[in-house]
C-alpha cells in the first residue's frame, strides 16, 4: 500500500487528463459534423 501509493494516484491524475482530452476531441468532431463550418467560424 505504501509503494503503491503515489503511484496510484498519479496514475489516477493522468487517467484524468486523458479522459480529459479526449473528450474534448470527441466534442470538437461532433460539432464540426453537425454545425457548418460557416457558422463555426463565425462563433471563434
Amino acid at each position: 500500500n505504501t509503494l503503491f501509493g503515489p503511484f496510484q494516484s498519479r496514475v489516477e491524475r493522468l487517467s484524468g487528463i486523458i479522459v480529459n482530452i479526449t473528450a474534448r476531441i470527441f466534442f470538437s468532431t461532433v460539432v464540426h459534423r453537425r454545425v457548418p463550418r460557416k457558422v463555426f467560424s463565425n462563433l471563434q
